[in-house]
């Protein structure tokens, strides 16, 4: 093994993987005795990544005199010279000699005369992947888990809740990613697993013949350019009120023709879906949500303004997904929306805005009808839209040398027609919804005010009760010793709130047996604040909160609700492997209609210990009681959950972990009115492993 001359250019490393390229030079010494030319060398290999099968061929720029000089070719560290095959004015590695493996390297090209080394060229290797691909990642993971109950105990025997079966949990997931250009694949997979039959993914759905072992999620996606194809779990649609992020399994298409077009399609299975059939989704006619829309930036500069047009028609047939219900109905739906985004004076001025037209129907469903004659519904077609705009009125005024200020407002609208709906996004029809947001800082004081009203019965139908609610609130978030420019950590951070919501109905529907007690009105307000303080090992923090409840309803006028709270929590950290907490909580919540007052003592504190490097040990005990003033009724709980936790030793292929943890409920009740007392015991422990493979 030859080894050249140290030199502050070369990078010395090693590589596990070897990628060789180099050449071997042969010539006749020149007849005249004068100084060689200087020698400088070519390589086929410097436009970028080559294949492993690829020859790389080196040319110089006259014979190497020989044996006035030879050549030298090293990768990183290692002299490859040898496996070269010599020509005139060349060299040519020939991949057949030993296969070239991905990745990136450098080699190095010396002349060596007279004992010394010069560097007289340096090429970066970039070898692609045995499939063909510039760069490849692929990251596989697999998990699992096993608790069980060892030990328990309840009084009474009766809330027992019997044998939990230990089960196995287990994951596994990959994420691969290869590229080779513009084109680019990304795959990524999950298939959970589980022990016992009850605990697996599809259970609720298969029952007993629910795989164990099942498909979770999975996307292939690939993309060249302007294209990008997706098939698996993807999602679809950007109109807020015709189809928005709706997600399941199925394919999607982009496409950007131009910088400033772009478009897109999907179809999607109707509803969610895991398992290891359907793997495409949206093949089934009756069962598929179809999308497509085109954006165009209708500015040269991005974001100006955007127009986007959508599309979407789906049809719902009563079948249930693995985590929900059957829907009871079959369901179709079609519309169009249009999306505008637009941004003005360096996006001082900022607008969305949608509106979004939908049919829908319920067809003829024998099965639900089960023989009775019913009214068919009729198709009904609606139309909803928004819109969403602010201004920043200020953007960092200067206030003196070290203080801004900004101011900002925001308005928002948005009317869903009655009967609206759209099998692609939700939408609670027959509601018109406006709201007004302000928010300012101001030399480190956070403001923020709102105002927001809705309304029900658009169609102001008389039979209907149309009901309104008004909410407006204020916040205020005061750092106070940056406010004062101040370092003592004595003062400290101040946040206060207030907030008001009415919510009443207008007026009496006709015929609907509606009387005036029967009309809600009722004021809600809630008032809070509180401050916290940091010091270098401890933190302390105060709260405070009232909330009162101002029924106005004819006839309950008395039935009113105060409830006041105070909080203190302590946090400490003082030394690097114990932190500590302490919490107390103090409320009365007052019933003025029936002249009551009950009380609640809050209190509890916990503990960690990084006992060791790996192991920890926790401690949490919390304890609840509330009672009336006059003692005559009240309950309370207390519990505690003690946990060691732990690496597992002799494990050096794989992470493992263990952990046992303890817990203890007590809970009593009381009511001296009715002659009842009712105390009941629990404890419990628990023995879990977890294992990370890769």
């Amino acid at each position: 093994m030859r080894s050249p001359p140290v030199s502050p250019r070369r990078r010395p490393r090693w590589s596990a993987t070897l990628v060789l390229a180099g050449a071997a030079l042969t010539g006749a010494a020149p007849a005249a005795a004068q100084e060689p030319e200087p020698l400088t060398v070519r390589s086929s290999a410097t436009d970028g990544f080559v294949d492993a099968d690829q020859a790389i061929e080196l040319t110089f720029n006259r014979p190497v005199l020989r044996p006035a000089e030879r050549v030298a070719v090293f990768l990183e560290e290692m002299d490859i010279t040898d496996l070269f095959e010599r020509r005139p004015e060349t060299m040519r590695y020939d991949p057949r000699v030993l296969p070239l493996n991905s990745g990136e390297h450098e080699m190095v090209v010396y002349r060596v005369s007279a004992g010394e080394w010069t560097e007289i060229g340096r090429v970066g290797l970039r070898v692609r992947t045995a499939l063909g691909f510039d760069t490849s990642e692929t990251d596989p993971s697999a998990t699992a888990a096993w608790s069980t109950r060892v030990a328990k105990g309840f009084d009474p025997e009766d809330n027992d809740p019997g044998e939990i079966p230990g089960n196995v949990d287990m994951q596994l997931g990959l994420r691969s990613e290869q590229a080779r250009g513009e084109t680019r694949l990304v795959t990524q997979a999950s298939v959970v697993g589980a022990s016992e039959r009850e605990y697996a993914l599809r259970f609720g759905e298969l029952e007993d013949d629910a795989p164990l072992f099942d498909l979770s999620s999975y996307q292939l996606q690939a993309a060249r350019g302007p294209v990008e194809l997706a098939v698996g779990h993807v999602s679809a649609g950007d109109q807020r009120h015709l189809i928005s992020g709706f997600g399941s399994r199925g394919a999607t298409l982009a496409l950007r023709p131009d910088q400033r077009v772009d478009l897109s399609l999907g179809a999607l299975h109707g509803n969610q879906v895991v398992g290891w059939g359907d793997l495409i989704g949206g093949t089934e006619a009756d069962h598929r949500i179809v999308t497509g829309a085109v954006g165009v930036e209708a500015l040269a500069e991005p974001g100006k303004l955007r127009v986007e047009l959508s599309g979407m028609s789906g049809s719902i047939l009563p079948l249930s997904g693995f985590n929900q219900g059957v829907v009871n109905d079959a369901e179709k739906s079609r519309g169009v929306g249009v999306r505008v985004q637009a941004a003005a004076l360096d996006r001082r001025v900022r607008l969305d805005a949608g509106f979004a037209r939908s049919t829908f129907d319920n067809p003829d469903d024998p099965t639900l009808a089960q023989g009775l004659d019913l009214v068919d519904v009729v198709e009904e077609t609606h139309a909803a839209r928004y819109l969403d705009a602010s201004v920043d009125l200020l953007r960092n005024l200067r206030l003196g040398e070290t203080r801004s200020a900004r101011l900002s407002v925001g308005l928002r609208h948005e009317r869903v027609d009655p009967l609206y709906r759209s099998l692609g996004a939700y939408a609670s029809a027959d509601r018109l919804n406006n709201a007004l947001d302000v928010q300012a800082d101001v030399a480190g004081v956070g403001i923020q005010a709102n105002w927001a009203g809705t309304r029900n019965n658009l169609d102001d139908i008389v039979s209907i009760l149309t009901s309104k609610t008004r909410r407006r609130g204020l916040t205020l978030r005061v750092p106070l010793a940056r406010v004062v420019e101040s370092e003592s950590r004595w003062i400290p951070d101040l946040n206060a709130s207030a907030n008001r919501t009415h919510q009443f109905g207008e007026g009496s529907p006709e015929n609907g047996g509606f009387s005036p007690s029967h009309i809600p009105d009722q004021v809600s307000t809630d008032r809070s604040a509180s401050a916290s303080w940091r010091f270098d090992k401890v933190g302390l923090s105060y709260r405070w909160n009232r909330s009162e409840q101002d029924n106005r309803q004819e006839g309950r006028e008395d039935a009113d609700f105060v409830g006041v709270r105070h909080g203190v929590d302590v946090q400490i950290t003082a030394w690097s492997r114990i932190q500590a907490g302490v919490n107390l909580g103090l409320e009365s919540s007052e019933d003025l209609g029936a002249d009551e007052v009950d009380e609640t003592v809050r209190y509890g504190f916990n503990v960690s210990w990084q006992v060791f490097d790996r192991s920890a040990m926790s401690l949490r005990w919390s304890d609840t009681t509330t009672e009336d003033q006059a003692a005559t009724r009240g309950r309370g709980n207390s519990s505690v959950d003690a946990q060691w936790s732990s690496v597992l030793p002799y494990l050096d292929r794989f992470q493992g972990q263990y952990f046992l943890r303890y817990t203890r409920n007590v809970s009593d009740s009381f009511d001296t009115t009715f002659d009842f007392d009712d105390q009941r015991r629990s404890w419990w422990l628990d023995l879990g492993f977890n294992f990370t493979f890769f």
